[in-house]
């Protein structure tokens, strides 16, 4: 009596939901001894995460300086920037970095350098004023006074902040100075820069 329940109630589940419920029940059955035994790969991912490219950091003694990158082994371009300070992630390999002329400076020769998977790379670049240009000399008042320097063409050929000193060709030049809080700019002044003579330019902001 017991075995015809048994097979009528087996009969029944057959009808309504077919053989599909015994394939899933041994696939899991197959599927689950693997995954006990299937490594993760969360080493791998972490390993990938730490790698890091060596890094080249270029050092300038002023801000519109600019130099490019290239691979020694391509002559292909890799980077070009400006600036003072700049770091650069780059694969490991030879290099040569070439910097662009700065009037009244001498311009450093190419260096080439080579970048290993586990070290940095840092390079100066030691530009030298050439001092048989014309020099202008801004002593201003106060000092954290900003202004801007145009040639005859109305072109800006330089800016600054405080007393400096800037190297130009010979020629006609206008100094604006611009607006501080609290003061009142001195305005405009025009100069005339001649070879082998310091010019200096005096500046003083009014208290409003």
């Amino acid at each position: 009596m017991k075995r015809k329940i048994k097979k009528l109630l087996k009969k029944s589940v057959l009808l309504k939901y077919g053989i599909y419920p015994y394939i899933i029940a041994f696939a899991l059955i197959a599927v689950l001894p693997l995954l006990r035994y299937t490594p993760f790969p969360e080493n791998n991912l972490h390993g990938a995460a730490e790698t890091k490219q060596p890094m080249v950091t270029v050092n300038l003694p002023f801000e519109d300086g600019s130099y490019a990158i290239f691979n020694t082994d391509t002559n292909k371009l890799v980077a070009h920037d400006s600036g003072f300070t700049k770091s650069f992630a780059l694969p490991g390999g030879g290099y040569r970095i070439e910097f662009a002329e700065k009037f009244g400076y001498s311009t450093p020769n190419a260096q080439k350098f080579y970048l290993s998977p586990s070290s940095d790379v840092i390079v100066n670049a030691d530009f030298y004023p050439i001092y048989n240009y014309p020099l202008l000399g801004v002593k201003i008042f106060p000092e954290n006074a900003m202004y801007k320097i145009y040639d005859e063409q109305g072109k800006m050929v330089a800016n600054g902040k405080g007393s400096d000193f800037f190297q130009m060709p010979a020629g006609n030049y206008k100094i604006e100075f611009l607006s501080l809080p609290g003061f009142k700019s001195p305005g405009n002044n025009s100069f005339f820069l001649a070879d082998g003579v310091i010019t200096t330019v005096n500046a003083a902001y009014g208290v409003r």
